[in-house]
């Protein structure tokens, strides 16, 4: 049923989708805030063989859809992508989350509003985002613009109110369905890693606009404490993320439609990120074998989920 408050706010038009991985009960504060403020929320539960106390938890006006397996990002939201066509409420834009996210409903109300006013310029909407402020590093990532032959970053201090970008990170975004239905939905080929940068840019080479509005301010939790060498950081994930993260970089440095930029700035990275977890003080058991291994698998074409 649609929450009155909702109606009442004109957000009517608004769903929500959580992805959920063996979640905590933090989603339960997650669910209350979206329900509290959206007209729907799903709950995607990509536990293999599903969370057991989830579903007597979640509220009964939330949907969950629990497959049994790990859809991964990309297949969770395309999957509650088409459940959301098949309503009969005229929703036309899509909240994503993962389940750790933490937005408040001021945070939610900027993006709403973002949204609107983009339109009412007649600008074509991908997707709208916050301001992420990474918590293990303790700052604001620049945004990033991505041109043929130049990738400029904008730290969020210099920034406008509504800020052009490429792409962003995909939980907090608000996605329009009619741009979904322009460019397709989400590459399942990449599963997880990557899959929000592929979608920005492919969106961006259809002539669909992305843009993080600054005043909404959301906290991002990227992996574990960060790795370091000397007054360098780098975000701290499991091998299996490392190996997902090398492999689709080089799935993506294959299509024509991603910018040059991108490419050679990527190729960069992952010669860096190799020789910082080979030199890193606390990195994890395995990461350098995984980086390898995504390497090979990358050369070789791999897509989905690892097997």
């Amino acid at each position: 049923m649609m929450d009155s408050d909702a109606l009442a706010n004109g957000r009517d038009n608004v769903a929500a989708v959580v992805v959920a991985y063996f979640p905590g009960r933090e989603i339960l504060e997650l669910v209350a805030t979206l329900r509290a403020e959206l007209a729907q929320v799903w709950v995607v539960d990509n536990t293999p063989l599903q969370t057991d106390w989830l579903p007597a938890e979640l509220p009964s006006d939330v949907r969950l859809f629990a497959p049994g397996k790990n859809l991964g990002v990309a297949g969770a939201y395309n999957r509650v992508i088409r459940a959301v066509r098949d309503e009969t409420l005229p929703f036309t834009t899509l909240f994503l989350f993962d389940q750790d996210s933490e937005p408040s409903a001021a945070c939610l109300k900027t993006l709403i509003d973002a949204m609107n006013e983009l339109r009412s310029r007649g600008e074509r909407v991908a997707q709208v985002g916050p301001a992420y402020y990474e918590k293990q590093r303790a700052f604001f990532p620049p945004l990033i613009e991505v041109g043929r032959w130049r990738l400029r970053r904008t730290p969020l201090d210099r920034a406008q109110a509504l800020h052009p970008v490429s792409y962003m990170i995909s939980s907090g975004s608000l996605v329009a369905l009619d741009a979904l239905a322009a460019v397709g939905g989400f590459d399942e080929e990449l599963f997880i890693d990557y899959v929000d940068i592929e979608f920005g840019l492919r969106c961006q080479h259809a002539g669909l606009g992305s843009w993080i509005a600054k005043a909404a301010v959301m906290e991002h939790a990227i992996g574990e404490e960060p790795l370091r060498v000397g007054r360098w950081t780098l975000p701290s994930h499991s091998a299996i993320r490392r190996h997902y993260q090398v492999r689709n970089a080089l799935l993506l440095m294959r299509r024509g439609y991603i910018p040059c930029a991108w490419k050679v700035t990527e190729s960069c990275k992952i010669v860096l990120r190799f020789m910082f977890l080979v030199f890193a003080r606390k990195s994890l058991p395995g990461q350098v074998s995984a980086w390898l291994s995504g390497l090979l698998d990358g050369a070789l074409g791999g897509t989905g989920p690892i097997r």
